[in-house]
């Protein structure tokens, strides 16, 4: 007796399909669990119109009313499983709730107050996938439908719902992607990180640096040890920023630290060598009034 909630012939009619696709010799399994795995979503951006004028101008321009965006380092490199799982997540923004002033399921009949605005429609969601690796093997399968877009390192496919694969390595050294770039690898990464220091970007310097830590430390290592041999360039905060990286990631820049530790033992020894030169001129200087004094009172 099915339940009094659900459709006569969803068992039965499962069963029916799947001994019909074995018949047919094509695997099928009913009740496939999918998603025992991660569900969530790296990032949401919720855009009403006025705020995607302000995105005009940035690496985000392609944006919708709901995006997801997901990242992809260079431990866990995009593969078809994991662009899989990342599309069935984003299909899946469309039938969940995720705003705490939104409760409750829309109607039979349509959505919320008959709007499907927010983001139920493919035509106003958009995915991004920043890859630290350049996913080759998905660009090049034709089925997924990606091409190049106008910009360098930006490939899309708009069939049903728009979705945008960006390599940061690739993209142009420009201020609409200064927020990718921390997530470039080799020349790129250590060119924006030196645009970042002279122009005293401060906040995606210390992105960069401690993205790079992580997606190439042998960049980041080989710039950090030039800056740090070009000191008088920076100013303070961008030193203060560098010496920060170098103390939270030991390990990893370990010659980096210790030439952190040589400077930190020059600036002690040139202090100490003012102080006894200071010293040595106070007792000069003593000297000279007292021999003075002498000199008078005979």
């Amino acid at each position: 007796m099915p339940k009094a909630d659900s459709e006569p012939f969803d068992d039965t009619g499962k069963l029916f399909f799947r001994d019909l696709f074995h018949d047919w010799g094509i695997d099928a399994e009913i009740e496939c669990p999918v998603f025992h795995r991660a569900r969530t979503i790296d990032l949401v951006v919720d855009c009403n119109p006025q705020q995607r004028q302000v995105l005009e101008e940035t690496a985000f321009s392609h944006f919708r009313l709901v995006n997801s965006l997901e990242l992809k380092g260079p431990a866990d490199p995009l593969t078809l499983e994991g662009y899989n799982l990342i599309m069935m997540r984003a299909w899946g923004l469309g039938v969940v709730e995720r705003s705490a002033g939104e409760q409750g399921r829309t109607n039979g009949e349509g959505s919320r107050d008959g709007q499907w605005e927010r983001g139920e429609l493919p035509t106003n969601r958009t995915v991004t996938i920043l890859c630290v690796v350049r996913p080759d093997s998905i660009l090049r399968t034709e089925e997924l439908g990606f091409r190049a877009a106008s910009e360098p390192g930006v490939y899309v496919c708009e069939e049903r719902l728009s979705t945008w694969i960006i390599v940061p390595s690739e993209v142009a050294l420009a201020r609409r992607n200064y927020p990718l770039l921390p997530f470039a690898k080799g020349k790129k990464l250590q060119d924006f990180v030196d645009l970042c220091a002279r122009e005293g970007e401060t906040t995606y310097l210390r992105m960069a640096l401690e993205a790079g830590s992580a997606v190439d430390p042998e960049a980041m290592w080989s710039k950090l040890m030039e800056m740090l041999n070009m000191e008088p360039v920076y100013t303070p905060e961008v030193l203060e920023i560098i010496d920060q990286i170098i103390v939270k990631f030991p390990d990893k820049f370990p010659r980096a630290a210790k030439r952190r530790e040589e400077v930190i033992e020059e600036i002690v020894r040139s202090a100490e060598k003012i102080a006894r030169e200071k010293g040595l001129e106070e007792g000069r200087e003593e000297g000279r009034e007292e021999g003075l004094e002498e000199g008078l009172e005979k």
